[in-house]
């Protein structure tokens, strides 16, 4: 079936007390959202279980590494293979229905593709380097390309909170049906060293059809010092620390973020923030979690990556400014892995918070519904990286030990489905 075979069920399903060494420290029982439990216990969160669908196979596929999976309404897939600079579109069920793209300047010719998305049925890819929007039909027909250039209103745009000088850059996010363009906009920095090194902050922007632009949100800043450093005017993102990035839902109907505070004991919280396309704040939900330690050969490691000598100041780094980051960087390492990698919208209002792999495993994910309650919590293959997903089938790319990736859909099973009773695919 086009590199595509059958699984057996991945035997995801956990016992009680597995459920509560994973769940337990991953949400505290008053912010878990669920039955109440008793006096002092931890509420524990539904774990779904996962079954293979379908797989599309890297090497019968002919896929390099694959970062990014589209799915639309009806469970067709997008899937940008940037090193052909090409979309292979496949049907819900796993076949290749064609191809669209190749590198080049015309019609239907990438040089860069950035962000896509959806607007109603018909996808669009912003190719950045080009300037230019790309829209393709469902039935893979190049409808038009217009050339993008950073929108008149955006560039007047007061910046909020004095935070930088003006408007420089405006990266689309998503396209509504009736001709709005939500993205983030960019200012340029002030005087100051840390806006120097990070900028002058980043603005979620609504750009109406004829041109009006209005800030919606006061992105997180890049340069925090939570998951950054700056120096003398240059800048480096800390080790082990998630950068907050704004994540839209596929048809521009929502957009959000997900940042976290930890304690030096190790207790924290992460917060979960979503809009609706016209700004208002749909949810905001925190959840506490007990942070995983660092160990000594982590920090090391990602020390000598980052800096010569692991971290010494040589005669490499010596120089000015470049000697005053690589002090900081030391000094500002996390002495606890991050408790969030992403936030991603689903194709049905879900909504789900990934989680970086623990040692020895693979990595977790919170699935929330339109309202910020969590529904259940699953646990992803070692290798895996969720790309879609939805109440009832998940999408994740699985990268084998030469980097080669295959695309997967799941099942996604509750705690009250079994396989006589199966949840329908889309």
């Amino acid at each position: 079936m086009n590199g595509r075979r059958r699984r057996h069920d991945c035997g995801m399903a956990v016992s009680e007390a597995l459920c509560r060494r994973v769940v337990a420290p991953f949400l505290t029982a008053v912010l878990c959202g669920y039955a109440a439990a008793p006096a002092g216990a931890q509420a524990l969160v539904p774990t779904l279980t996962l079954r293979e669908y379908w797989r599309l196979d890297a090497v019968a596929e002919d896929f390099p590494a694959v970062s990014r999976v589209l799915v639309g309404r009806q469970g067709r897939m997008a899937v940008p293979i940037t090193q052909d600079m090409e979309l292979r579109f496949y049907s819900a069920d796993g076949r290749l229905e064609g191809r669209v793209g190749r590198r080049g300047g015309g019609p239907g010719e990438f040089q860069h593709v950035q962000n896509l998305g959806w607007q109603g049925d018909t996808l669009w890819i912003n190719d950045e380097r080009q300037r230019r929007i790309t829209f393709i039909a469902p039935d893979r027909r190049v409808l038009r390309v217009a050339g993008y250039a950073m929108p008149e209103g955006v560039s007047h745009l007061q910046v909020p909170d004095a935070i930088g000088a003006r408007m420089v850059a405006f990266n689309p996010g998503a396209f509504l049906t009736n001709g709005t363009v939500l993205g983030v906009a960019d200012a340029s920095p002030d005087s100051s060293s840390e806006q120097r090194a990070w900028g002058g902050g980043r603005f979620v922007v609504s750009v109406s059809q004829g041109g009006h632009a209005r800030v919606l949100l006061t992105a997180p800043a890049v340069g925090d010092r939570r998951w950054a450093v700056s120096a003398e005017g240059l800048g480096a993102r800390l080790p082990f620390a998630y950068v907050p990035q704004i994540a839209f839902a596929g048809d521009g109907s929502l957009f959000g973020h997900v940042t976290y505070r930890v304690s030096p004991n190790g207790s924290g919280s992460f917060t979960v923030a979503v809009f609706s396309s016209d700004g208002d704040t749909a949810f905001v939900r925190t959840f506490g979690y007990e942070a995983i330690p660092l160990i000594t050969s982590e920090r090391d490691s990602a020390l000598a990556a980052m800096l010569p000598s692991g971290g010494a100041v040589d005669g490499a780094m010596a120089g000015g400014g470049a000697s005053a980051l690589a002090k900081a960087v030391r000094n500002a390492m996390p002495r606890f892995h991050a408790p969030v990698d992403g936030l991603l919208f689903g194709v049905d209002g879900t909504i789900w918070v990934l989680r970086r792999a623990e040692r020895g495993s693979g990595p977790s994910v919170l699935a929330l519904d339109s309202e910020g309650r969590t529904f259940g919590i699953l646990r992803l293959p070692r290798g895996s990286r969720l790309r879609q997903a939805s109440a009832t089938d998940i999408w994740v790319t699985e990268a084998d030990e030469d980097g080669l990736t295959s695309i997967v859909r799941y099942r996604v099973f509750g705690p009250r489905d079994t396989s006589a009773n199966p949840r329908s695919p889309s």
